[in-house]
């Protein structure tokens, strides 16, 4: 469906996945490892990715 769109919860894992290397997913997990490595944060734990959707649309 051309114009189509969907907003989901993920990790930055998780939208790779979804998105592909290809896409902007991949340039922004670089920077998210890189921001994890230099402010110590751990990764986040794997979770289910949760779909949002707009009041009175599901």
């Amino acid at each position: 469906m051309a114009g189509s769109s969907a907003r989901a919860l993920a990790t930055p894992e998780q939208a790779l996945e979804l998105l592909g290397s290809e896409s902007p997913a991949d340039v922004q997990l670089a920077a998210v490892h890189q921001a994890r490595k230099q402010l110590g944060i751990p990764r986040a734990a794997p979770q289910p990715f949760i779909e949002l959707t707009t009041p009175g649309t599901g």
